[in-house]
């Protein structure tokens, strides 16, 4: 019951981020696309992950998708008869076509780095995702773009997510934030 509970939480909120913003629907210029990640490189760094995360959304991998989270929470969420592939891929639908991701940056999130909530976020990490708090190593919130083609444009959607390095693998924690606004 936890586990669906959080997850529903999860995407209600990705819902209401890419939802309720508006949309402004410039064409792009110039687009950088970074190659695909593979399933072999998913869990190599934060940027790997959260790009395998929206690409595997997008292009319908669910066996790419289940690699961005730990194979316990993947389990668990089995266990508790949940889909959370299907419910972000109905929930992150965009009126266009994908076309691919763009690795931008990345901020350490820590309590050195002005975080001060960084305790809380492995709590969090370890109780959603029912992961040990104390292998969690390191945590970044990372910047993408995803380009989508919408009305025959290119555009992008630039996203902020939460990724966690857990004894050596990058996994996906959660959505941070969204432009929400197809941009230049």
């Amino acid at each position: 019951m936890r586990v669906r509970t959080v997850c529903v939480l999860l995407i209600i909120t990705l819902f209401a981020t890419f939802n309720f913003t508006g949309c402004d629907r410039n064409a792009v210029t110039k687009m950088d696309l970074d190659d695909p990640v593979v399933m072999e490189d998913v869990n190599k760094s934060s940027a790997q992950v959260v790009r395998a995360f929206f690409e595997s959304i997008y292009n319908g991998n669910k066996e790419i998708f289940e690699k961005c989270y730990p194979e316990v929470f993947i389990s668990d969420l089995k266990e508790s008869d949940i889909d959370l592939y299907d419910e972000y891929a109905n929930s992150l639908v965009v009126p266009g076509t994908f076309i691919g991701t763009q690795y931008l940056k990345y901020n350490e999130l820590s309590s050195e780095g002005g975080y001060e909530d960084y305790g809380l976020y492995i709590d969090n990490i370890a109780q959603i995702q029912g992961v040990d708090a104390s292998k969690i190593e390191s945590m970044q919130i990372v910047d993408i773009k995803v380009y989508f083609e919408v009305d025959g444009e290119n555009k992008y959607l630039e996203v902020y997510s939460i990724a966690y390095c857990l004894e050596g693998n990058w996994y996906m924690y959660e959505i941070q934030d969204s432009s929400a606004e197809f941009k230049n």
